[in-house]
């Protein structure tokens, strides 16, 4: 039986997850790249489809190479107070800011 969590706004929320059988979920300094940037991309409102389609929309051209701007989030949906990014599990500190 699962229980419902009734979030409010203004208050704090301490995030953690685990990779399955404790396996790493960062292998490399891509993934929690990855990971850093979905953090900024899918707090907001505005639905996004995908990292990928974002970064296509807000790509940066500077002589050869290419860099990726993450765009700034439209009405974020939470503060993220501090993190914590370890290769077989995360927590993130955040206040709920829209219900």
């Amino acid at each position: 039986m699962s229980r419902k969590i009734e979030l409010k706004t203004g208050e704090y929320y301490h995030i953690y997850n685990r990779g399955v059988d404790k396996k790493e979920i960062f292998t490399d300094k891509k993934d929690y790249q990855r990971f850093l940037k979905s953090m900024k991309v899918f707090n907001q409102v505005q639905t996004v489809e995908s990292l990928h389609l974002a970064a296509k929309r807000e790509k940066i051209r500077e002589g050869t190479g290419t860099l990726y701007r993450v765009p700034v989030p439209n009405g974020q949906l939470v503060d993220i107070i501090c993190y914590n990014l370890l290769p077989s599990h995360f927590h993130l500190l955040i206040r709920q800011r829209i219900n």
